[in-house]
């Protein structure tokens, strides 16, 4: 016995380090970008894109938030700096099946003021731009969706009226409808060869709504109301990302999905699948991871869709200068006429090191998908629309496997004795017993081994002492808390204590800790209904106003207003 407990101690290590089988969001690999030449000029919000082969970018702002009327395209190892017709940071870019690009649109002035009705083509052949035509509404942060017979309609506005409009394809712009409601950055999507819907969280200042509406605007039918988004919100669609890029669908078939990245209101991430204008969530088999390593991961990107390899891609950054590249493998969980199976889709996340200094890092652009079925950022702005990125990084995403991560405990070191292998579950439980018995005996000796142990039990003894935490120390009250701060008051390990709030609560860990902040919230309101609401939620823990309207309408089912009128009522 002692001899089978010193084998599976030697080898218990080993398994409580690996993230593969602990962590509770998915399995990640470390990958090595490779750095490409920079830009010319640094730029953010700029157009990003394939044509004739080649990577091209267009306008953005550069250093010092400036206007450039320049473009760059890549070729022969080097960025080779051509002239546009206008600026145009914020634009909006589509490239159409002639193979040719339509830019139009952006900001009228420096720091991103104001906005303008210009259009211009690209010509791929000529790497040449001419300016031809005028929006029908001056606009910044808007999408363009190519439809049939070339024609396009554009959508989307920033601090200015928001409206539909058409182009015909040959030179004219023209307003087609008004929307329900104003939004800058928002999605279009075709359901049909002569119809969309347009759809977004964000009005035209750049501010979710707090309730956010379940209608959905289409050019051709009138608005509709779709429940599912009720409860998830679609993230923000960078002005520099095209719907083309999200389609998984078949045209010829008539079947136009795609994929989509949203969050309901305490701010889990989701996957959506978009198919003829309905919506439904994409399940995975693992959550969308929202930290590593104790850090925050900042996505900024829509889904880039490789269609031959059935694989969406999303990016992210952390603070640390560290990229990442979710990856959505949905062969198994969509079939061939893109509906749901029953089965997950199944998660990666890529991660490299920390790329070199601050000035080297990749900023907050949508990846572009190459030929080579590889991902691509191209310059952008990391937090600081003053100082953006030239950077220009490649990662090697279209070959390989990426199901399985990196760091995955070789299976030889468990096949060193043939009576080790075939005896591993008995040992295991052996060893569980075993454990289990002595904490029993002497529960303070093995404290040091609670996060293995409540692993290995179901974590019970783990969320007990999670709780106990929370209502004795009130950690919850402290804004900005981190898993890694409730570990290493626990002395053990951030993903022993998401794990067992995931698999004990069913929740993520924020959303653990906002349940807490809402039900101090509740009670400061009821025990002092003179408060300021300002004054509630920053003694509730919460970062921000928009956070606490968000969160408490999402845990309670009302708004604090709502809820408040509601005791009056009572009384």
């Amino acid at each position: 016995m002692l001899l089978l407990v010193s084998l599976v101690g030697a080898a218990l290590p080993t398994l409580a380090d690996d993230p593969v089988i602990y962590m509770p969001t998915c399995p990640a690999m470390q990958i090595e970008p490779l750095r490409l030449p920079d830009l010319n000029l640094p730029r953010a919000t700029h157009s990003v894109f394939v044509a004739g082969g080649e990577l091209v970018v267009v306008g953005g702002h550069t250093s010092g938030f400036v206007l450039t009327e320049t473009a760059e395209y890549l070729s022969d190892g080097e960025w080779h700096v051509v002239p546009t017709a206008y600026s145009h940071d914020g634009g909006f870019s589509v490239v159409m099946k002639s193979g040719r690009v339509l830019i139009g649109g952006g900001y009228e002035k420096n720091l991103g003021i104001g906005q303008i009705f210009s259009v211009e083509w690209y010509d791929p052949a000529t790497h040449s731009f001419e300016g031809f035509g005028c929006l029908d509404a001056k606009r910044a942060q808007a999408q363009g969706l190519e439809l049939d017979s070339g024609r396009v309609l554009v959508s989307g506005n920033w601090y200015h009226d928001d409206s539909m409009e058409m182009f015909d394809g040959r030179k004219f712009f023209t307003m087609v409808d008004s929307v329900t409601h104003q939004r800058s950055m928002p999605y279009l999507f075709r359901t049909a060869k002569d119809n969309a819907i347009i759809l977004g969280g964000w009005d035209t200042r750049g501010y979710a709504y707090e309730d956010y509406p379940t209608t959905v605007d289409r050019l051709k039918g009138g608005p509709v109301d779709i429940p599912f988004l009720s409860s998830w919100m679609p993230l923000p669609c960078p002005a520099e990302h095209r719907p083309q890029d999200s389609f998984i669908g078949n045209e010829e078939r008539d079947i136009y999905a795609y994929l989509m990245a949203v969050c309901d209101l305490s701010g889990t991430k989701a996957i959506a699948l978009v198919r003829n204008g309905e919506i439904e969530r994409l399940p995975t088999d693992f959550f969308i991871p929202t930290e590593w390593e104790d850090t925050e991961l900042a996505y900024f990107s829509s889904v880039v869709v490789d269609r031959q390899r059935a694989r969406g891609y999303m990016a992210a950054l952390d603070l640390k200068g560290r990229t990442f590249i979710l990856c959505i493998d949905y062969a198994d969980a969509i079939d061939g006429d893109c509906r749901l199976t029953g089965q997950p889709a199944k998660l990666t996340l890529l991660y490299t090191d920390v790329l070199g200094s601050r000035a080297d890092w990749p900023g907050h652009t949508t990846p572009v998908l190459t030929p080579d079925g590889d991902l691509v950022l191209v310059g952008g702005a990391i937090d600081d629309n003053f100082a953006p990125s030239r950077a220009v990084w490649l990662f090697p995403v279209g070959d390989g496997d990426h199901t399985a991560p990196t760091g995955c405990p070789s299976l030889w070191p468990w096949v060193i004795g043939a009576v080790v292998v075939l005896l591993l579950l008995a040992i295991v439980g052996m060893v569980c017993f075993w454990l289990i018995r002595c904490r029993r005996a002497n529960p303070v000796a093995t404290t040091t081994g609670a996060a293995v142990t409540a692993t290995m039990a179901g974590n019970e003894e783990l969320m007990q002492r999670i709780c106990r935490l929370m209502e004795q120390e009130q950690l919850y009250l402290k804004s900005g808390l981190k898993v890694s701060d409730v570990a290493a008051a626990l002395g053990t390990n951030s993903s022993y204590v998401t794990a067992c709030i995931n698999s004990l609560r069913g929740c993520s860990f924020s959303q653990f800790v906002n349940g807490y902040r809402i039900d101090y919230a509740k009670q400061m309101m009821r025990n002092h209904p003179d408060k300021k609401m300002t004054e509630v939620w920053i003694s509730s823990g919460f970062a921000n106003e928009t956070s606490f309207f968000r969160t408490f309408k999402a845990v309670v089912g009302t708004t604090p207003k709502e809820w408040m009128q509601s005791l009056d009522e009572t009384k």
